[in-house]
Formats: structure tokens, sequence, C-alpha cells
């Protein structure tokens, strides 16, 4: 089972983010459908069925630090990844993450162990974009927020790997 765990976003805040990421309307922009926006905590690869259980087993044991985020504005990571920002509750969210991966750790479960940068990918940058064009185009979106929520629970996923892009199921939540 291909698996991450993440915080959600909730769907007005998800649909304006998407909404926000459409009008950009910049050909070679994959945009990730807007149920699939949200916040990996940890990446986990393809993980057996009793390793699922260890991975709920780190999730009860994890901090989460309940806090107020705001999402504003887009930005890109190199040239692959459009991305929402998370402007507040950031240290709060970087927390809950460094909670989660010692816990994943202490249970033995492997993990993808890149620094966490909080971010809800919102669309795949095809070779075609220019990316100066691009930054161009998100600019004027720099400080527009997209909303507010409050995060105070996390929850595991598998992806399921399709044509038209993946598709998410939650399999626990704490």
């Amino acid at each position: 089972m291909r698996l991450f765990v993440a915080v959600e976003i909730p769907e007005q805040v998800r649909n304006a983010v998407a909404d926000a990421a459409a009008a950009i309307g910049i050909k070679g922009l994959r945009l990730v459908h807007r149920d699939n926006i949200h916040f990996t905590l940890a990446f986990l690869g393809d993980v057996s069925e009793e390793k699922a259980e260890s991975i709920k087993s780190a999730m009860e044991k994890t901090t989460v630090i309940e806090a107020g985020a705001e999402i504003t504005g887009f930005g890109f990571f190199g040239q692959r990844v459009m991305f929402a920002k998370l402007v507040s509750g950031v240290t709060e969210m970087e927390g809950t993450a460094a909670s989660l991966k010692k816990c994943l750790a202490d249970e033995g479960v492997p993990f993808d162990d890149r620094k966490f940068v909080p971010h809800a990918t919102v669309g795949r940058i095809g070779s075609a974009v220019d990316l100066a064009v691009l930054d161009s185009i998100i600019r004027p979106y720099e400080n527009r927020s997209f909303g507010f929520f409050r995060f105070r629970n996390i929850a595991l996923f598998r992806s399921y790997l399709k044509p038209y892009g993946p598709e998410y199921v939650k399999l626990y939540e704490k």
C-alpha cells in the first residue's frame, strides 16, 4: 500500500486554493484535483499491512499541536511543483511533523526523511512551462489569503495511482 500522513484542509479553503490555481491558466501546469490538496507530514511509500498497524500506533503517540492556520499565495519548488503557502500555524505544523517522525522511527516505520516544509501541492509544472512567466503570473497572489482553518487532527491516507491522477482514501484519523 502506498501511504502518507497528512493534515487535511477544509473544503472551503481547498476550493479557494483550487479556484485560484485554475485561474492561472498556464499551459503545461497540471493541477492537483481540489479534493487532493493537503499538507503531507510524512510520505511513507509502499507499506505492508503489518506496518500500517505500526503507523496507526505511531500516530496515536504523536503530539498534534493544534493551531490556527492560514494559506496565502503560491510558490514553486525547483522546476516541478507549484504549491500554496502556509503562513500561520507553521511552527505548530512543523512540531507536529517532527513528533510524528519521531514516533514513526520509534515504531520502526521507514519514511521519507526530507526536511519538512509545510506546503500544499496544487500543481505539477511541465517542462514546457517558462518559470519566469509562471513567477510573474503567481506574484499577484502573494498576499491573497485563501482562508483560515484550525488543524487538530492528522490522517493516514492510501494513494492509488490512476491514469488521470492519484486517488486518496483516508484509512485512519487521530
